[in-house]
């Protein structure tokens, strides 16, 4: 198995390819049968995806399926390289639409449930983003996305209960699924949440007490999307 030291060392080898030679050739390291191979691609290609032009070109070059395809994986690395990457991706409005045709909404609500909290939060992440989009509500609801959100606004890492907290924020612009909400258990420990001051879900991270919101350079999604 290889160490994280060359995992990074394969990523950083990788994004200088995707600078140098374009994204096409990394994508395709996606298809390897190697989970380590697969891993360093999925890495480079979320450190690559910080541009909207980037965004676009691993969608263009095929990405997608290649990613969700990694999130059924066994490896727990392969799920967080490619959970992480789909979360970058999903800032575009296209991209959020596109993951969910692509399939890949029952994985991510899968890998709510990882015992690997980094694992859990890409995916609670990319699925906030997600419900921005009006098309997704009712689709992550039918997931059954609700109980594991809720479990995770109880998580021991801050951000994970942010991406948590914000995820419930977006879907409940529909009122029947704030409804629904309710009658599942969300109002208890979103009350707790707000009353320990953990901060707002798009808060500087750092910064547990800070309320204000936040812009990066890697958003370019609507004011609910955030990248941590």
């Amino acid at each position: 198995m290889a160490t994280r030291q060359s995992k990074n060392a394969s990523a950083e080898h990788l994004i200088k390819v995707g600078q140098d030679q374009g994204i096409a050739p990394v994508v395709d390291l996606l298809r390897s049968t190697e989970d380590t191979v697969q891993q360093g691609a999925a890495a480079a290609l979320w450190s690559l995806s910080v541009t909207t032009e980037n965004k676009i070109k691993i969608v263009e070059r095929g990405g997608l399926p290649l990613l969700i395809r990694m999130l059924r994986s066994a490896d727990e690395g392969s799920q967080e390289q490619a959970s992480g990457c789909l979360y970058s991706l999903s800032v575009l409005a296209e991209n959020k639409l596109n993951i969910v045709q692509e399939g890949g909404l029952a994985p991510l609500v899968g890998l709510l449930h990882s015992p690997n909290p980094e694992v859990a939060k890409q995916s609670c992440g990319c699925l906030r983003n997600l419900a921005v989009s009006p098309l997704n509500k009712e689709k992550i609801l039918q997931e059954n996305a609700l109980p594991p959100l809720i479990n995770l606004l109880e998580s021991d890492d801050p951000k994970t209960q942010e991406l948590a907290a914000s995820a419930l924020r977006n879907l409940a612009y529909n009122e029947a699924i704030g409804l629904k909400m309710v009658d599942a258990g969300a109002l208890i420990p979103l009350i707790d949440l707000l009353t320990s001051q953990v901060c707002h879900p798009c808060a500087k991270p750092h910064s547990p007490r800070h309320f204000s919101s936040r812009k990066t350079p890697r958003e370019h999604g609507s004011p609910h999307d955030c990248l941590f």
